[in-house]
């Protein structure tokens, strides 16, 4: 359920981080907004190859790979996307 919020949360930052930058007629699905934000050049490597893991599959224990925290990054990235680029 934690992965689920997080994904929902993560799609939500994403659309304001693109809303921001013009991109006004966007898809309502997490997949599609993460796509596009990973398409972008002007994005920082490490902040798509960290939005990557929300495109993760879980493994038959329902978990994801390695040390991956979504809760986590989620916050780390609304605050890097939004919070200090408010312009």
């Amino acid at each position: 359920m934690a992965r689920v919020c997080a994904r929902r949360a993560m799609g939500i930052v994403i659309g304001e981080y693109l809303y921001r930058r013009g991109y006004k007629e966007l898809s309502t699905s997490v997949y599609d907004r993460l796509q596009l934000f990973g398409s972008l050049p002007d994005v920082d490597e490490t902040l798509k190859a960290t939005t990557r893991h929300f495109l993760l599959k879980v493994d038959h224990n329902r978990r994801l790979p390695g040390d991956v925290d979504l809760i986590s990054e989620v916050e780390t990235l609304a605050r890097i996307l939004l919070l200090e680029n408010t312009n």
